[in-house]
C-alpha cells in the first residue's frame, strides 16, 4: 500500500462487490437448499412407496401356495415348492448312486511309463467320449512319470469327465481314475493299444435305486430333482431292512403369515413417512406432536395419499371378508396394528379364504395398487415432482453462473477505478512532497 492512498484496491473492491453480492447469494443458496430438501423428501416417498408395493407384490406371489415338508427319518433330506402336491410320502432307499473308480499299482509315483503304445479311456458307451493318450509321442524320450500321466488325463481337452489322481498306500501307489458323475451309465474302460490295461474294479458305477409309496425309482445321481411336481430328494444313505422315511408336504402357513406382517411394517412406515412430511406446527400427524412444519406440508397431493391408503383398508374385500376379520386394525394415528394369533388362526383356518381378502380381484391389493400406481409410475406423480425439482435447481445453478460472471465483470471495474484512483492519489502525494521540500 502506497502511503498516500490509504487503502488496498484489491481489498475494498472485494469488500464492496460481496456486500453487493450478499442477498443474492443468500437468495440462491436458500432456493438451491430448498429444492434439495424436497427433492430428498420426494426420493424417500418414492422409495416407501415401492416397498409397500413389494410387500403387495410378494402378497400376490406364492405366499399362499408355499409348502413346507417335515422329514422323519435322517436317510435323506427333502425340499419342496409351492407346486408340490400336500400328502404323506414313504421313501425307501435300497441302493446309493455312485460313481465308477478304477485303480492301477505301480511301484511309485516317480515311475517311468512306458515309451510306446497308445493308451485308450472311455468313459461311458459313447465312443467320443474318451480320450487317447500316445505314449511314444508324450513318453518319447522316456522320462514321464506315473505323476506326469495323471496330469495328462486331468489336463486332457478332450477329457470326457475322468478324474485321475494318486493313492499312497506306504509301500507303493495307486494310479486311480474316478467317474466325475454318478450313474450306472458312467463306466470306465482303459486299454493299451486295444488290450486291458489291468485295471481294479474298485467301486462299480451305479444308480440310485429307491420307492416312494411303493413305486420304484432309480436316478443316476444321490440328488433327485422334482422326482414329484415340487419335491426333490437329496439322499445320503440306504434304509435299513423294513425301514423307510416319511415326507409330510403340507402348506406353509408361516410364510403368509410373513409376507402379511412385513405388509403391515412397510404400510406403517410409510404412514411415518408421509405423517412426518406433510405435518404442521402442533398437528398429531404422527404419533407424537408435530414441532417443525414438514417439508411437504403444502403438497395437498401427498395429503390426499396418506387418507385414501387408509379409506382403501376400511373397506370390505369381494368375498365380504375386512383386514379385522384376520387380526389387522386401524389404530388412531392410521397405522395398522396386528393380532398375531388371530392371524395364525385364520391362515391355519381357512388360508384360500385370507388369500382372497388380499389376491382377488378388486381385493385390497387391486385397490391399495390402485391408489399407489399413479404416484409411482413412470412419468407420474413422483416422478414430475422430482423432474421439476431438478429443472429449478438446473436454472437455478445456471443463474448463479451467471450472476458469478456479472460479480466478476464488477469486480474487475471496481478494481480498475479504484487502482486508478490509487494511482492519481500518489502521483499527488509525490508532488505535494516537492514542494514541501522546496520550502
Amino acid at each position: 500500500m502506497v502511503a498516500g492512498a490509504g487503502f488496498i484496491p484489491t481489498e475494498i473492491s472485494r469488500n464492496l462487490v460481496n456486500a453487493e453480492r450478499a442477498t443474492r447469494d443468500q437468495l440462491y443458496s436458500s432456493s438451491l437448499q430448498r429444492y434439495q430438501t424436497e427433492l430428498n423428501a420426494y426420493n424417500t416417498l418414492e422409495r416407501n412407496l415401492k416397498s409397500l408395493e413389494g410387500k403387495l407384490s410378494a402378497i400376490g406371489g406364492d405366499s399362499f401356495t408355499a409348502k413346507k415338508v417335515d422329514v422323519i427319518g435322517e436317510e435323506l433330506t427333502a425340499t419342496v415348492t409351492s407346486t408340490a402336491p400336500q400328502g404323506t410320502y414313504d421313501v425307501v432307499v435300497s441302493q446309493l448312486a455312485q460313481a465308477e473308480q478304477l485303480t492301477r499299482t505301480f511301484g511309485s509315483e516317480t515311475e517311468i511309463l512306458p515309451t510306446t503304445g497308445v493308451l485308450n479311456i472311455q468313459l461311458g458307451a459313447d465312443p467320443a467320449d474318451a480320450i487317447n493318450i500316445d505314449l511314444s509321442v508324450v513318453n518319447a524320450a522316456g522320462t514321464q512319470t506315473v505323476a506326469d500321466l495323471r496330469d495328462m488325463i486331468n489336463q486332457h481337452p478332450d477329457n470326457p469327465g475322468v478324474q485321475a489322481s494318486i493313492v499312497r498306500t506306504g509301500s507303493n501307489v495307486e494310479l486311480m481314475m474316478t467317474s466325475k458323475d454318478t450313474g450306472a451309465e458312467n463306466t470306465i474302460a482303459v486299454t493299451l493299444d486295444g488290450t486291458d490295461w489291468g485295471m481294479t474294479t474298485r467301486q462299480v458305477a451305479q444308480d440310485a435305486q429307491f420307492s416312494i409309496n411303493g413305486v420304484d425309482i432309480s436316478s443316476s445321481s444321490n440328488f433327485v430333482e422334482n422326482v414329484i411336481d415340487g419335491i426333490s430328494l437329496d439322499i445320503d444313505s440306504v434304509h435299513a431292512a423294513g425301514e423307510s422315511t416319511t415326507l409330510k408336504v403340507k402348506a406353509d402357513t408361516d410364510t403368509a403369515k410373513e409376507a402379511v406382517e412385513e405388509f403391515v411394517t412397510a404400510f406403517n412406515v410409510l404412514q411415518n413417512q408421509i405423517g412426518s412430511l406433510t405435518s404442521g406446527l402442533g398437528s398429531a400427524a404422527t404419533d407424537t406432536d408435530s414441532e417443525s412444519v414438514g417439508v411437504l406440508n403444502g403438497d395437498a397431493s401427498v395429503r390426499s395419499l396418506n387418507g385414501r391408503l387408509k379409506n382403501v383398508l376400511f373397506e370390505t374385500a369381494p368375498n365380504g371378508m375386512r383386514l379385522a376379520d384376520i387380526g389387522l386394525e386401524l389404530d388412531r394415528y392410521g397405522k395398522l396394528s396386528i393380532d398375531s394369533e388371530k392371524l395364525s388362526n385364520a391362515l391355519r383356518d381357512d388360508a384360500d379364504a385370507v388369500e382372497a381378502l388380499f389376491t382377488a380381484d378388486d381385493a385390497y391389493i387391486d385397490k391399495l395398487e390402485a391408489v399407489l400406481d399413479p404416484f409411482t409410475e413412470f412419468n407420474g406423480f413422483i416422478d414430475t415432482r422430482q423432474n421439476n425439482l431438478k429443472d429449478r435447481t438446473d436454472r437455478v445453478e445456471s443463474d448463479m453462473e451467471r450472476f458469478n460472471q456479472q460479480m466478476e465483470q464488477r469486480y474487475q471495474l471496481l478494481l480498475s477505478q479504484f487502482t486508478a484512483a490509487e494511482a492519481a492519489i500518489n502521483r499527488l502525494s509525490s508532488s505535494s512532497s516537492l514542494f514541501s521540500t522546496g520550502t
